[in-house]
């Protein structure tokens, strides 16, 4: 019998410790299941199996600024920095914890002036929006700068707008070269789903915009996210007590 507050001892079939053994060796990894099947505690045991060259995006990933922060020079070991906070925090937490160590304000900043550009690129592509990095004073380049989109500052876009944006930044950090993002699809409309997926699982995008990305690791309550062009991508999770167990799709 658990206590109030104890977490639960949760064991991992023989095909699910086999997946989580082998998840580099595929290009693209789609976890699907019903609500508390364990596939977001699946990508958090791969992100702690990976490792710092892990980036792990997780479902509280809604953000709102005015302003870009400058980016400023700091420790040479950030991303280990990140790592480690956040695995302190997920094996000391008392609950299930959704943050990922992901800032959009941050993570624009921090990508280089071509990176910044095909972020650009990307989001005219996918939502046919102007997006600009403008000065808020214009006759005046030491003035803060913001993200105009349409005209107007990215603060007054929907929130699918900008949890799109922040998938697509996320992506472009080349310091990691495998990506796991829980729920792609949380606040987007299903045709920007559609667009998004289509972009992802297009191997010609890939290879331009996002050649650092080994992997692709999605758990997705969406059917628009599987892998329809190698149906072995696609693994159906399910959980009997406190087993979780992994079925690849054939």
């Amino acid at each position: 019998m658990y206590q109030h507050d104890q977490k639960p001892n949760t064991t991992l079939s023989t095909e699910a410790r086999a997946l989580l053994d082998n998840v580099k060796s595929n290009d693209f990894v789609v976890l699907c299941g019903r609500n508390n099947c364990g596939k977001s505690y699946l990508l958090k045991l791969m992100t702690q199996a990976i490792g710092e060259t892990a980036s792990f995006l997780g479902p509280a990933r809604y953000q709102n600024f005015n302003t870009l922060a400058p980016h400023a020079p700091g420790k040479s070991n950030k991303r280990s920095e990140k790592f480690r906070q956040w695995l302190q925090q997920w094996r000391t937490s008392t609950q299930n914890l959704d943050n990922s160590p992901f800032n959009l304000q941050q993570a624009i900043a921090e990508l280089s002036n071509v990176k910044r550009d095909q972020l650009i690129e990307i989001m005219h592509s996918l939502l046919d929006s102007k997006m600009e990095i403008l000065h808020t004073i214009p006759e005046n380049s030491m003035s803060q700068q913001y993200i105009s989109v349409n005209g107007h500052n990215i603060s007054f876009t929907s929130s699918g707008y900008r949890l799109i944006t922040s998938l697509v930044t996320s992506l472009l950090n080349e310091e990691y070269d495998i990506f796991l993002i829980d729920e792609p699809e949380l606040g987007v409309s299903p045709e920007a789903q559609g667009i998004f997926a289509d972009f992802l699982f297009d191997a010609t995008m890939r290879a331009k915009y996002f050649s650092h990305v080994k992997t692709l690791v999605v758990a997705t309550h969406s059917t628009v996210f599987l892998d329809r062009k190698n149906i072995n991508n696609n693994y159906f999770v399910s959980k009997s007590g406190d087993e979780v167990a992994v079925n690849q799709v054939s």
